[in-house]
């Protein structure tokens, strides 16, 4: 079964994207062991769970979160009774693409690099 997303990759525009609802997918989507964070907002999206440690590139700031997210990024919905991962409607995906971009998050490594990533608001 397939499930619609917004994929979000570093230095990339968000994109809505139709793939398989399972775990090998949503970790090859990241690259790795995945890590399913929820905003306050009930917002919920899947990222590398390792991915600071193995210097993913930077990908958004959330900062409900005070945390910079790294690595590619997948916005999902979770059925609250079930717990499993549904499509996004086509309202909540232009949502969520609609939340990038109207800040930008400066920042720097300890290795003196600066970076510009987009918030999530």
């Amino acid at each position: 079964m397939t499930i619609r997303i917004v994929l979000k990759r570093p230095t990339e525009e968000p994109v809505v994207q139709e793939i398989e609802n399972s775990l090998r997918s949503f970790q090859r989507l990241v690259g790795g062991t995945i890590e399913c964070p929820s905003l306050p907002d009930g917002t919920e999206f899947i990222c590398h769970e390792e991915g600071k440690i193995k210097h993913l590139a930077p990908n958004f700031y959330a900062p409900t979160l005070e945390d910079l997210i790294v690595g590619p990024a997948l916005f999902v919905r979770a059925n609250n009774e079930t717990g499993e991962y549904v499509s996004l409607s086509e309202a909540e995906a232009e949502a969520i693409i609609a939340r990038f971009g109207r800040r930008m998050y400066l920042g720097g490594f300890d290795n003196g690099e600066a970076f510009a990533v987009p918030t999530f608001e």
